[in-house]
């Protein structure tokens, strides 16, 4: 068993991917434990242990491996992203505060698919560059009046460029960092009277509805009419 510092690789993408996974898991673990009768803070409590334990078995796993190790820095986030969830449960009783995410395919995969992703499926675990993590909230639930609760504000995180890990240069390319901001859809907000379509709505709600961005990047601003 050994320890494994990746803390400083593809910029930080890989560990908002801990914190958004961590997250979702508990979310939809407490919302199953809810379903079942249990009060929704012992929820959220037992969600939020559970979806731990599952990771940090993963990570145990990891620190057995000659080709990885035990990761700190992804234990952190794992506990960053469950801790969201049940500090907003047991705070304010609602998630004020979500985690979404969004993918697009970029040409960067077929540079080095081993590392990236060989088709469109692998890619979306394994391509940062295509990824993007967000944090979406809605004024209407912070008191702004008039403001519909189901609209939310929506900030990102993305790379782009990096086809390796530890090396901002690689293969010609420079990555960068990029920072987003768009709208965004609280599917979990939307009246609707079928249960089955209730259900859909809460499930869906983990990816970012396709919205037109702002991009800073490279010390620039760009806008992109509909990205995802």
């Amino acid at each position: 068993f050994h320890l494994f510092d990746d803390s400083r690789n593809w910029m930080q993408m890989d560990k908002l991917g801990h914190a958004y996974s961590s997250y979702q898991l508990t979310r939809e673990i407490s919302h199953a434990y809810t379903w079942a009768g249990i009060h929704p803070k012992k929820s959220a409590l037992y969600s939020s242990a559970i979806a731990v334990g599952y990771l940090s078995a993963i990570e145990i796993m990891d620190g057995f491996s000659s080709n990885w190790g035990f990761s700190l820095s992804d234990m952190t986030f794992n506990f960053l992203g469950s801790g969201l969830f049940l500090f907003q449960e047991s705070f304010f009783s609602k998630q004020i505060i979500q985690a979404k995410f969004s993918f697009h395919p970029t040409p960067y995969a077929e540079l080095r698919p081993e590392v990236l992703g060989n088709n469109f499926f692998e890619s979306i675990l394994k391509d940062y560059n295509g990824q993007t993590y967000w944090i979406s909230f809605s004024p209407g639930n912070l008191g702004v009046e008039n403001w519909p609760k189901w609209l939310m504000l929506s900030f990102g995180h993305s790379v782009d460029g990096k086809l390796k890990g530890d090396s901002d240069n690689y293969l010609g390319y420079t990555s960068s960092r990029e920072f987003l901001f768009s709208l965004d859809i609280d599917l979990t907000q939307i009246r609707v009277k079928s249960k089955v379509l209730k259900s859909v709505f809460d499930l869906l709600n983990c990816v970012k509805v396709p919205f037109p961005a702002l991009i800073y990047s490279k010390n620039e601003f760009n806008a992109i009419p509909i990205y995802f």
